[in-house]
């Protein structure tokens, strides 16, 4: 052992976002669906981790909220408190509820956005409060499960403004840029609390002249997420095709 070890740790354990610790999450909640939970994890039981981002991604009309939703009852279902915040009003109470998910005030709560700020301000301020209640590297903190549904509606300030102001303009890939930070500092925070995070996302198809079957992920879904679970849509042929 080295010796001055002992001095380092004592050192550093001190540091205000520094951890000792290296563990695999301590809980993961299931989806509501043991086959896509082998899917995922490789466990029937297992589908979204503790303290890491996970993205059901797909195509519209594919199934992600109703996927999401799942996940909320189950994560429930294992004590947690859900935190769901929509920016397309796809979590409707009297939907949530015929999911199964109990939309109590002491087991959810519900927030509508707009844009990527507001989705930075309403999670900086639920974690800032977590911590100041519970701490950090708490393991006996409650569980909480973060839902974003979804991160592909959300605007940019600049675009919600121009809209206000009756000029309809993109961003530049602002949007990307600015949900890429967002995930990446959420990839900070998580291991700081008894949290996990699931959201939602468009994809494309990665050639259109080809039609679906190939889709393309953003790059700020594939350098931030632990996960990334590709929900699509089985289409029948006609019988005279």
């Amino acid at each position: 052992m080295l010796s001055f070890l002992s001095d380092f740790k004592k050192t550093i354990s001190k540091l205000e976002n520094v951890n000792l610790d290296a563990k695999p999450p301590i809980y993961w909640f299931g989806v509501g669906n043991v086959a896509i939970n082998r899917v995922i994890s490789g466990s029937y039981s297992r589908g979204v981790p503790q303290g890491r981002v996970t993205a059901f991604v797909g195509p519209s009309d594919s199934g992600k909220s109703y996927i999401l939703c799942n996940t909320m009852a189950a994560a429930q279902a294992d004590g947690a408190f859900v935190l769901a915040i929509d920016s397309e009003n796809a979590l409707d109470y009297n939907y949530l509820r015929r999911v199964g998910v109990d939309t109590s005030p002491e087991k959810f709560q519900g927030i509508g956005v707009v844009t990527v700020q507001d989705v930075v301000k309403v999670v900086s301020e639920f974690i800032d409060g977590y911590v100041k209640s519970y701490g950090k590297y708490n393991v006996s903190g409650p569980k909480v499960l973060l839902c974003i549904d979804s991160l592909s509606m959300l605007l940019t300030e600049a675009e919600n403004e121009n809209f206000e102001s009756g000029d309809q303009r993109g961003d530049q890939g602002q949007q990307a840029k600015q949900i890429k930070h967002f995930l990446k500092t959420m990839t900070s925070r998580m291991k700081m609390t008894n949290m996990s995070l699931a959201v939602t996302a468009h994809v494309y198809a990665a050639d259109p002249l080809k039609g679906e079957g190939a889709y393309s992920v953003t790059p700020a879904l594939r350098y931030a997420c632990s996960q990334i679970v590709l929900i699509t849509k089985l289409r029948l042929k006609d019988d005279d095709v």
